[in-house]
């Protein structure tokens, strides 16, 4: 099993604040489970932790609809996250930071 360290405030983070405000708690579970898919994914010779897939993947692994990951990817690349697309569609997320 992998871990993620964060501190049990975390949401109190600023930017998870401003994200729980405009969101509620439903983005404050996509970041998580985003980090939590990244962070599986993560191998020891790799130094950038992004994660690949499809649009429709990363809405089924956060449990929420299309349209509603797309909203709140949005505010987290605006706020928390480095977002792309690739060449052939497919979403890749890598990590700015985590609040500690």
């Amino acid at each position: 099993m992998r871990w993620v360290k964060h501190l049990t405030m975390a949401h109190a983070d600023p930017e998870i604040d401003a994200l729980l405000e405009e969101f509620g708690a439903e983005a404050y579970g996509v970041y998580w489970l985003i980090i939590e898919e990244i962070a599986a994914a993560m191998e020891p010779a790799k130094d950038v932790p992004e994660t690949t897939r499809s649009m429709q993947k990363w809405a089924s692994i956060c449990r929420v609809q299309v349209r509603v990951f797309r909203k709140i990817i949005a505010k987290l690349r605006v706020r928390l996250m480095i977002v792309r697309k690739t060449d052939d569609g497919r979403l890749t997320i890598s990590f700015q930071g985590v609040p500690e």
